[in-house]
């Protein structure tokens, strides 16, 4: 017979989970100078879910869950933004599981730095380039 969780009965916390945070992260950007390369690895080889924007861009915004990934086109001569296409974007995706999508991304041609390493806390990470060069980084059980 399963246990009861402590917190089972007490239905006194459970209105908690209605408030909004104060800050709740919206979108997080992404900047390319290819937009429509971008536009499909992030919709088509990833397999986003495209919330708005379209392949011409300068905007796309593709659903992870919450937060939005926002895709936004700069152009790479530009004095004050160019630097920021093609960098560690230090984003990372939480997925269920590293290994396999590790292989399924691979075999779609997505460059990763390398395999998935084993971390301290138990789980894994890999890092992958997109057509921009930015680099993002999957974190998971492997």
């Amino acid at each position: 017979m399963p246990h009861d969780h402590p917190h089972d009965h007490d239905h006194g916390h459970h209105h908690d989970h209605h408030h909004e945070p104060k800050f709740k992260l919206q979108a997080v950007k992404v900047y390319v100078g290819d937009f429509a390369a971008a536009f499909t690895f992030y919709g088509t080889t990833l397999g986003l879910q495209l919330v708005d924007g379209t392949p011409a861009g300068p905007y796309a915004f593709f659903d992870t869950g919450g937060t939005q990934l926002a895709l936004e086109r700069i152009p790479l001569n530009h004095p004050a933004y160019g630097e920021l296409v093609g960098r560690f974007a230090a984003l990372s995706f939480k997925v269920p599981d590293l290994s396999a999508l590790y292989d399924e991304l691979v075999a779609k041609g997505v460059e990763f730095m390398a395999p998935p390493q084993k971390q301290t806390w138990g789980g894994g990470i890999a890092h992958f380039r997109d057509p921009a060069g930015n680099i993002l980084s999957l974190v998971g059980k492997i």
